[in-house]
């Protein structure tokens, strides 16, 4: 299992994993359905700001091919970072450690469930932060 997301995997609008990636023509990559949205909203790149149609967005194969994979190769991984709420694959990879640490943000009377390969763990509440630490089975 492979715990490190590649930030590239991520939609900058959504901060989720990508399922049908597009790109512009500046080199920037979405999420077809979330760009898409925003581009009715605004005619703009979310990034640059620069005027952008959804005709000039083109699917990148390469990057669905690569993360189809990682998703199939990785599921535990993939539901973790999916259910710890953290919307920044950079955020996640820097809490996610070998050991097996991670800082999940916490709403107010929010129940976050955490389903990982864990024999153990304990964690640290503060207002705002989780901080899950185990071993792995």
């Amino acid at each position: 299992m492979n715990n490190l997301i590649p930030v590239s995997y991520i939609c900058p609008i959504s901060g989720d994993i990508m399922t049908d990636p597009v790109t512009d023509y500046e080199g920037n990559t979405y999420e077809r359905s979330y760009i898409t949205r925003a581009l009715q909203n605004s005619g703009c790149s979310p990034i640059t700001r620069s005027p952008l149609r959804s005709e000039q967005l083109y699917t990148n194969r390469n990057l669905k091919d690569a993360i189809d994979l990682f998703v199939q190769q990785n599921p535990q991984t993939v539901q973790l970072f999916r259910n710890s709420g953290i919307t920044s694959a950079n955020q996640y990879n820097h809490h996610f450690q070998p050991e097996h640490n991670l800082q999940i943000p916490q709403h107010h009377n929010q129940h976050i469930q955490l389903n990982t390969n864990l024999n153990s763990f304990s964690y640290v509440t503060d207002t705002d932060l989780v901080i899950v630490t185990g071993s792995a089975t």
